[in-house]
């Protein structure tokens, strides 16, 4: 008996701990350079250890029949952790997304933070009650009327996860990271059918351990796409969304360079310049319409594709742009150009290139005048 026991749990957390020994081996490696990424994941780290330990624990008072308060506390564990990497999941995907709006980010908060905190509170009046389950003289479990709160819960983080996956890829251009956000769902939603609807064990846990770290690799080759100090698209993916995309339709192209940023650095000092650059981003992003994509392609040097977008309202988010950019201490020059499926992107950007040069020479003209 002890024996078939002990296979059985080796069984069930050789495939998750392997898992989890590997992430924790990633995250330790690229602290130095990702902290910012891998700081997101400690936390869902630490619960998908404490998920394994509680599973085991959960196992073992099931196979001995046991009915007390232990066993009722190894399930609500269980229910609450598993929501609470789902929430952490979408803190994750949230990463680097500004809201402005005092009241709006209050508003994210509760709907993020509310029914997870529900299911605490729900799943805890099981020690009291048996309003959500509890063991009869057997150790099999019984349910009551609130039984099935966490799995409601669950789909409805489910569903904000799907949401705002949509929302990464068709706005922020995160297509990968949207695929794999939505994937590690499905899987962690199957891996849930398949442990209630055949009485397996061990499942779910490797299912959410194997995706989480395939999220994190995801997240960590798409850090080599983004310049570091802005957090936007970088020259690299700049140029291979020109050959691999942007070539197959239309749209317009924007250049967009910094004013004085070398004075900046040599008066204030590259702290200074590093605050010009993020503000400027900060105002871009703030104003960027649906299906423009913004990319760092030098030192103050950046474009955005703007794709099926006419040239005459590219020419109006950048006027909106550059009235929002007055109310900082800094200025831009910019210079557009449409193309069609199939362009020359080389004439392109020289086409925006010197239109930006002529918008700058007329912003240095004004600034001479009235001086």
């Amino acid at each position: 008996m002890y024996d078939t026991f002990l296979q059985e749990l080796i069984q069930i957390n050789m495939i998750p701990v392997c898992i989890l020994l590997f992430l924790v081996i990633f995250l330790r490696f690229n602290d130095p350079y990702e902290h910012n990424i891998s700081k997101l994941f400690y936390p869902i780290l630490v619960l998908l250890l404490v998920l394994v330990i509680d599973d085991n624990l959960d196992y073992y008072a099931f196979n001995t029949f046991d009915t007390s308060l232990f066993h009722v506390c190894t399930a609500v564990i269980g229910y609450n952790v598993r929501i609470f990497i789902m929430l952490l999941l979408i803190r994750v995907m949230l990463r680097g997304n500004r809201i402005t709006k005092n009241s709006r980010r209050l508003l994210i908060q509760i709907l993020l933070c509310a029914p997870a905190f529900a299911c605490v509170l729900i799943t805890c009046l099981a020690f009291f009650t048996k309003l959500v389950f509890w063991y009869d003289e057997s150790g099999a479990i019984m349910r009551g009327p609130l039984a099935y709160t966490p799995h409601v819960i669950c789909v409805y983080y489910a569903l904000l996860i799907f949401a705002y996956a949509v929302y990464l890829w068709k706005v922020y251009g995160r297509k990968n990271e949207a695929i794999i956000a939505g994937l590690t769902t499905i899987l962690a939603l199957l891996g849930t059918f398949v442990e209630m609807r055949f009485a397996l064990r061990g499942i779910l846990i490797g299912v959410i351990a194997m995706t989480v770290t395939f999220y994190y690799l995801c997240i960590h080759i798409e850090y080599f796409k983004y310049d570091i100090l802005t957090g936007v698209w970088n020259r690299t993916s700049f140029y291979a969304d020109l050959q691999r995309t942007a070539s197959r339709t239309w749209g317009t192209l924007i250049l967009i360079d910094l004013n004085d940023l070398k004075l900046i650095n040599d008066e204030n000092g590259h702290a200074a310049g590093d605050k010009a650059l993020k503000t400027l981003v900060e105002v871009i992003e703030a104003h960027l319409r649906v299906g423009c994509m913004l990319y760092r392609i030098g030192g103050d040097e950046f474009a955005v594709l703007c794709y099926r977008t006419e040239e005459r309202d590219a020419a109006a988010m950048m006027r909106d742009i550059a009235e929002h950019m007055k109310e900082t201490a800094y200025s831009f020059a910019e210079g557009h150009a449409g193309w069609e499926s199939g362009a020359d992107f080389k004439k392109v950007i020289a086409m925006a290139d010197s239109y930006m040069y002529l918008n700058k020479q007329k912003i240095k003209s004004n600034e001479n005048t009235n001086a």
